[in-house]
């Protein structure tokens, strides 16, 4: 009696590399992973600035002063002594138009930033190796 043949083994499989694919698409693809690792800095970048946006606003007479970050979030309040000479309700439009001042020029900024973003992201012009050597 014969022993039954074991099935041949099976070949090690071979991962595709960037290179497999470029005769077939006629695309470099490490300048389309470079492109794209510039992106990518560029948006850890962007959303670096956006996220230190802080924007501190004094009211006209000095009484009250707001500080918010860029989504336009109370970070600090500082009343001076000059608010004692107001009653309740000045105070409280005071403080309302301060904060609301504030946040408006904090938004001002994030929209100026994230538009310069949107301006630049699909440009490849904008991703040369000379600006991002290191991607």
């Amino acid at each position: 009696m014969t022993e039954p043949q074991k099935p041949p083994a099976p070949q090690p499989r071979k991962w595709a590399t960037p290179e497999d694919f470029m005769p077939q698409f006629g695309v470099d693809v490490n300048e389309v992973i470079r492109l794209a690792k510039a992106r990518l800095e560029k948006m850890y970048a962007t959303e670096s600035e956006l996220k230190s946006i802080r924007v501190k606003h004094t009211s006209e007479d000095e009484a009250c002063t707001a500080e918010v970050d860029g989504m336009g979030k109370l970070l600090s309040l500082s009343l001076n002594h000059k608010i004692s000479n107001l009653s309740g309700p000045e105070v409280g439009a005071l403080v309302a138009k301060t904060c609301a001042d504030a946040a408006r020029a904090a938004l001002i900024k994030f929209n100026d930033i994230v538009d310069e973003f949107n301006a630049t992201i699909h440009d490849d012009s904008n991703f040369s190796r000379e600006k991002y050597p290191d991607v």
